[in-house]
């Protein structure tokens, strides 16, 4: 198989992979873990809550399924699981390691957010939460890479493949 269709397969099993994943975070009831989220970002920051809604002066901030750091858990799980190597040992202990650094890093993610529409207002809220989600996203890709090249022993990308 060339290199292209390499790719190709790739992109196929990524799409399908995380379609299947994020379909199944949008039908799954996080609430619980979102409430949390919230309630504990409240009690830190000494702000009012309602179930995933959180109060700073009169802006609410809702925590979403999107809030939690689970699309990011999916995006990598969708890279890790679509391609050749390494084994399937390492792809699932990568992933575990990974999801949990992800809900971590996403719940300090959700604290400086918070943070910035106390001190800054709902604007500057909604800029830290875009750049702060992008981010975490290349942060993700880029450990990823060179943790699972160093595991795989592998020298380039199409070496996955």
């Amino acid at each position: 198989m060339n290199q292209l269709d390499k790719r190709v397969v790739f992109l196929l099993k990524f799409f399908a992979i995380f379609s299947v994943l994020h379909y199944l975070l949008l039908v799954v009831n996080l609430r619980p873990m979102q409430e949390f989220i919230a309630k504990s970002q409240a009690m830190l920051l000494n702000l009012t809550y309602d179930g995933t809604l959180v109060r700073i002066g009169s802006e609410t901030f809702e925590i979403t399924p999107s809030c939690t750091g689970l699309v990011s858990s999916i995006i990598l799980a969708a890279i890790v699981f679509s391609l050749k190597k390494p084994g399937l040992k390492s792809k699932t202990a990568t992933l575990a390691i990974g999801v949990i650094f992800l809900l971590a890093a996403n719940y300090v993610r959700v604290y400086f957010v918070l943070l910035s529409a106390i001190a800054f207002g709902g604007r500057a809220a909604e800029a830290v939460h875009i750049i702060t989600w992008f981010l975490t996203a290349a942060l993700v890709i880029v450990v990823w890479y060179y943790g699972t090249k160093r595991i795989a022993k592998v020298k380039e990308f199409n070496d996955f493949l």
